[in-house]
């Protein structure tokens, strides 16, 4: 079971979040189940374990768990009765039936240390269609003072059943701006290089921070920018980063990129950094090119992007091969 912290930090651009989420405790209306939703790398654990602990203290102080009531230390332990955390089994990428009716079994059970029983489902938009049905059940009929919170990364893929019974609470991303600091404590990159990551990493600071930890995302960028920039963009170029690259890399990179020379085409700026050597050398390529004609390809990509996250099932070399079309529809030479 993954320990539940009562210090877990509450990330800055959470903060109104969190605000939120204790107003339902100080006002005494907590939702039987609540869905916190938003893409990887922006805190969703850390906000469902702190509010898992807020939960559960028999003692909060203005606002907050104690941190040193019985409850809260065993959470700290990680061996807090009332307090249920499932996910995927290793090796998996699904939640399963079994895993949902062995929770629902546990949730039936009067509370042990306290008045409530919380339980935490990591990755509730991983269930099996019969995973999902066993807990709608459970929510259909709840067990008294039982609270479930849902993490999900793609809330289009868990059952409207499920959602209409659940409180609504998303993490978005952050501004650059708003994050920025945050970024400066925790690595020793230079400020051009965590604005290129974040944005790579499509604006999620806690992954940027593990993209920060090497130079790959920088190689992977320069090399889709070399494939797009030459004469004649051949898919077989694209397919080859496959080798050592994911696809959602490599369609992350096209998309900086082509938003980078929208950037340049409107404003003349940067957006994300050092992509390109000057405005001269973008100017030579796009300059000729209707912006209406760039937001097609911005589009196009946004609807690979989504395709991707929400398990949408690709060949990758058709995905490739349908990108360089579009690419070389419009940019038929230049120079960076």
């Amino acid at each position: 079971m993954e320990v539940c912290n009562e210090f877990d930090d509450i990330y800055s651009w959470n903060l109104l979040l969190w605000k939120q989420l204790k107003e339902f405790v100080v006002k005494k209306r907590v939702p039987q189940a609540i869905i916190i939703n938003g893409q990887n790398g922006l805190g969703k654990t850390a906000l469902a374990n702190k509010f898992a602990a807020l939960l559960l203290c028999h003692d909060l102080v203005k606002g907050n768990a104690c941190g040193y009531c019985a409850s809260c230390c065993l959470i700290r332990q990680g061996s807090h009765i009332d307090l249920s955390y499932i996910s995927a089994e290793e090796g998996s990428n699904i939640i399963k039936i079994e895993q949902i009716r062995g929770l629902s079994e546990k949730l039936t059970k009067s509370a042990a240390v306290g008045k409530r029983k919380v339980a935490i489902i990591d990755g509730a938009d991983t269930m099996q269609d019969k995973a999902a049905n066993s807990l709608l059940k459970t929510l259909e009929e709840p067990s008294d003072n039982t609270i479930i919170i849902l993490i999900t990364t793609n809330i289009a893929k868990v059952p409207a059943t499920i959602k209409s019974r659940c409180s609504y609470v998303p993490v978005t991303t952050p501004l650059f701006e708003q994050v920025s600091s945050f970024m400066s404590n925790n690595t020793d990159a230079p400020d051009a290089d965590i604005r290129l990551a974040y944005h790579f990493s499509m604006q999620a600071p806690l992954t940027t921070l593990d993209v920060l930890n090497n130079d790959r995302f920088k190689n992977i960028i320069g090399t889709v920018k070399s494939c797009y920039l030459s004469k004649d963009v051949r898919a077989t170029e694209l397919i080859g980063l496959l080798k050592s690259d994911s696809l959602t890399e490599i369609i992350k990179a096209s998309y900086l990129i082509i938003y980078e020379l929208i950037s340049f085409k409107v404003f003349g700026v940067s957006y994300a950094g050092p992509i390109f050597s000057s405005y001269d050398n973008v100017d030579s390529l796009i300059g000729n090119v209707d912006i209406y004609e760039l937001y097609e390809i911005y589009d196009y990509h946004n609807e690979l992007y989504s395709e991707i996250s929400m398990g949408t099932v690709w060949q990758p070399n058709t995905m490739l091969i349908s990108l360089g079309c579009v690419w070389n529809k419009f940019f038929k030479g230049g120079v960076c």
